[in-house]
């Protein structure tokens, strides 16, 4: 389903059903729907215009309907999907 090497994923799913995946050694969160088909997928790096590093967690909070990323560098990200 994922196509990738996961490193300790962090996965949120809101009540859409979309599942989002953390993906630190891609440095990405990717979105899936629920048969496993990619939606979206948001890109982090070194560079300071991305909005994170390497992704470790990723929660969604459903009040401000944003992702909650947790980044390896102790950053928290919040991000408008």
């Amino acid at each position: 389903m994922l196509g990738a090497r996961l490193s300790r994923a962090g996965i949120a799913k809101p009540r859409d059903g979309t599942i989002w995946v953390s993906v630190p050694t891609l440095r990405v969160i990717r979105a899936y729907d629920r048969s496993g088909k990619m939606l979206k997928e948001i890109k982090g790096g070194d560079d300071l215009k991305l909005p994170f590093d390497r992704p470790m967690g990723v929660a969604y909070d459903k009040r401000t309907n944003e992702l909650v990323i947790v980044d390896l560098e102790n950053r928290v990200v919040r991000v408008k999907p």
